[in-house]
């Protein structure tokens, strides 16, 4: 009866074999590097990796005027921080997705980096993707390919909100590397012109104490 059970099993293991996974993985490694807007080297940060159910262009996300916007439409695979083995402007963000999860089919994928400890605290942010970021359609397989996102291959109309400077950056190991850069998000002009008719209107107030 004993051995029964065992033949059982194996049968059945064989027939409805275990759920294959595979990674996607977001990185800045030692190609290239990330900088705040003014090129210095990003010393602490965020990024997060997934997919938006609307394309965004350049236009919609500069006229953002904060940064919990760029997060409109976005799904998120998995957030990290900026700086990984005490390496500043570095980063590394992995996800294991199950082949039978079809949320993660056939996505665009997008890189969105901020300055803070997340992307609603930032001031300044990165939104990048490549044509080549599109995620496996029904991934099959006892092993289904591994894919990797390396953000050095971005470039052109895949640097949607930020900039990149060939050379700009630095790695401790290798040297002068490529660096992609954040960009300031605007707040309202709404909201310096009240700052700014208060501010008047307390010094004048002041003034007229004297």
């Amino acid at each position: 009866m004993k051995y029964a059970k065992i033949i059982l099993l194996t049968f059945l293991g064989w027939i409805v074999p275990g759920q294959a996974a595979t990674t996607l993985t977001g990185q800045a490694f030692d190609t290239a590097s990330i900088g705040l807007s003014s090129g210095v080297a990003l010393s602490s940060g965020v990024v997060n990796m997934g997919f938006y159910s609307v394309a965004p262009t350049r236009s919609v996300l500069e006229a953002y005027t904060s940064a919990t916007d760029f997060l409109n439409n976005f799904t998120s695979i998995i957030s990290g921080p900026v700086g990984i083995d005490s390496y500043l402007s570095l980063f590394s963000v992995t996800k294991e997705v199950l082949t039978g999860d079809a949320s993660f089919d056939a996505k665009q994928i997008y890189l969105i980096i901020g300055n803070g400890s997340t992307v609603s605290s930032s001031t300044q942010l990165g939104v990048f993707t490549d044509s080549g970021w599109i995620t496996q359609a029904n991934p099959s397989g006892p092993t289904p390919l591994a894919q990797s996102f390396e953000i050095s291959v971005v470039s052109g109309l895949g640097i949607l909100f930020g900039s990149y400077a060939a050379g700009g950056g630095e790695y401790p190991l290798d040297g002068v590397v490529n660096e992609y850069r954040l960009q300031a998000v605007i707040p309202e002009p709404n909201t310096f012109a009240l700052v700014s008719v208060f501010g008047l209107a307390a010094l004048f107030k002041r003034r007229g104490k004297v």
